[in-house]
């Protein structure tokens, strides 16, 4: 299946403001999304928006999970890869499984 252009746009709604260096807000499903799932999974009008919300956070944690600092091509960052925002300061660090000891491990490793 392809990803059909705009598929993706729209479907995060964060409420509140982030704090530098805490957690990110945790994301809700956009109207938008909530009809999707909704015609998707053929629910009603109260249990669509809980689904939508649960599909929401579990593809933010799995988004986060491998966040890590980057550097664009310009050279600027590090920026987190998940957001692009500047790295820790957006919060994914807190739901990263990312180490920075984690490329010295995988390379001392692959000298076996």
């Amino acid at each position: 299946m392809s990803r059909l252009p705009g598929e993706f746009d729209g479907i995060f709604v964060v409420h509140g403001q982030q704090k530098p260096m805490s957690p990110p807000p945790t994301p809700l499903a956009s109207v938008k999304f909530v009809r999707e799932v909704k015609d998707a999974l053929g629910l009603d009008d109260d249990a669509a928006p809980a689904a939508a919300d649960w599909v929401v956070g579990k593809l933010h944690r799995f988004l986060a999970i491998d966040a890590q600092p980057v550097f664009d091509m310009e050279g600027q960052g590090p920026l987190c890869s998940a957001c692009f925002m500047i790295w820790p300061l957006c919060g994914h660090h807190v739901l990263s499984e990312w180490s920075p000891d984690a490329d010295e491990e995988d390379e001392a490793g692959s000298d076996g």
